[in-house]
């Protein structure tokens, strides 16, 4: 008998938002969420630490790490330009975390799997909600997002510590209309300057709406955009804060991040990789950019000029900087921003409804069935059921 498809994608989204609905709904379905998750990509540091399968990039990069952690402010200045160390002098933040809980490198990667990854799960579910006022296309918007490298990260990304910058744009967007955002910003920007970028992508997607706002008027849309959005000042703010706290270190520190073709940055670096560079440039998003094209789509069809240039130059921007760096899928990851435009577009009509909970639960069971890469020197294939190999 065929196994009625229909039937079990209705009940079990009808479990999901008697779930999402009770007390503590969101947070039983974060666990849920995390033990599936962590069953599959079991994190990376703790199968090397129990089965001591440590490379010897691993410790060299660890050494680093700790070195960074006792002294954060001290600048690495043993290694040429073209270093990747030299370039990770002013992405203090998780040096900072771990210098103030006492943590050292190994440590500050279970903060990052084991608390940080559950904290980005439940942000993603309430920002996703929030978006679409429907708990079971946030619960498949969620889905979708974790089995691309977004998600694939807080496991695997040992010793980077790229998760905390994708959990602190996260966090700018949950709380865009709040203060916090300011200090938010200014450590998520120090974790990583690719994330400012992005960051900027809150300005847009704060302002989008399902219903066409006033087409013949470019001035209305630009104050929307600028003059009326709560959020630039915080933004601006920040930014600013970043460069005097930057200007500050290299004046009082000399920690400064090398720039240009000697230190590995040019426009297009990435493509040296060739046919390598088309997989990890999927792993980001895989197929969630289906709604990045959707969402710039519905843009272009809306006659809104202003957003629709803001949105296409955003992917512009994030994919020159992707792709002017050798580990083109982590940076190209910090733009998973632009997916939240789709959702914030999203009629609330429950046609459409119903039609985007079937296009993202078949997102995220693509996701999930389609190995992630990461490339940096080398295209690697993140493991799954690495727990089975401990036995």
């Amino acid at each position: 008998m065929t196994p009625n498809i229909a039937f079990i994608f209705d009940r079990f989204n009808g479990r999901i938002q008697v779930l999402f609905e009770k007390k503590w709904g969101i947070a039983k379905l974060t666990i849920g969420i995390f033990l599936f998750f962590s069953f599959i990509y079991f994190p990376e540091i703790i199968y090397k630490r129990v089965s001591a399968d440590w490379s010897t990039n691993d410790k060299i990069v660890q050494t680093f790490v700790n070195q960074k952690i006792q002294s954060p402010l001290t600048p690495y200045v043993k290694a040429e330009k073209w270093d990747h160390f030299r370039k990770r002098d002013l992405r203090i933040t998780p040096y900072l975390v771990g210098k103030t809980l006492h943590f050292e490198a190994i440590k500050l990667f279970y903060l990052q799997a084991l608390l940080l990854f559950p904290l980005f799960i439940y942000l993603a579910l309430k920002c996703f909600h929030s978006l679409t006022r429907d708990s079971i296309t946030a619960f498949w918007a969620t889905l979708a997002l974790l089995f691309c490298y977004v998600g694939n990260s807080f496991p695997y990304d040992t010793f980077f510590y790229d998760s905390f910058a994708y959990l602190g744009l996260l966090a700018a967007f949950y709380w865009r209309k709040n203060v916090i955002v300011i200090p938010i910003l200014l450590a998520t920007f120090f974790v990583d300057e690719r994330s400012i970028i992005p960051a900027g992508l809150i300005l847009i997607l704060d302002k989008l709406t399902s219903e066409p706002m006033d087409k013949s008027s470019l001035i209305y849309q630009l104050k929307t955009l600028t003059i009326q959005n709560a959020f630039l000042g915080k933004f601006l703010i920040a930014c600013m804060a970043y460069l005097a706290v930057r200007v500050y270190l290299y004046a009082n520190y000399q920690l400064a991040t090398p720039i240009g073709n000697d230190a590995g940055v040019s426009l297009g670096l990435a493509f040296i990789h060739k046919f390598k560079v088309p997989f990890a440039m999927f792993s980001a998003f895989k197929f969630n950019y289906i709604l990045i094209i959707l969402a710039l789509t519905k843009l272009i069809k809306s006659k809104e000029w202003i957003f629709t240039i803001t949105y296409a130059t955003a992917i512009l921007l994030i994919f020159v900087t992707s792709t002017a760096v050798e580990d083109v899928t982590r940076s190209l990851a910090y733009g998973f921003l632009l997916i939240f435009a789709y959702y914030k577009m999203l009629p609330t009509d429950s046609a459409e409804i119903k039609q985007a909970r079937v296009l993202c639960a078949m997102i995220a069971l693509g996701n999930l069935l389609l190995p992630t890469y990461s490339l940096l020197l080398n295209l690697y294939q993140i493991p799954i059921l690495t727990w089975i190999k401990l036995f």
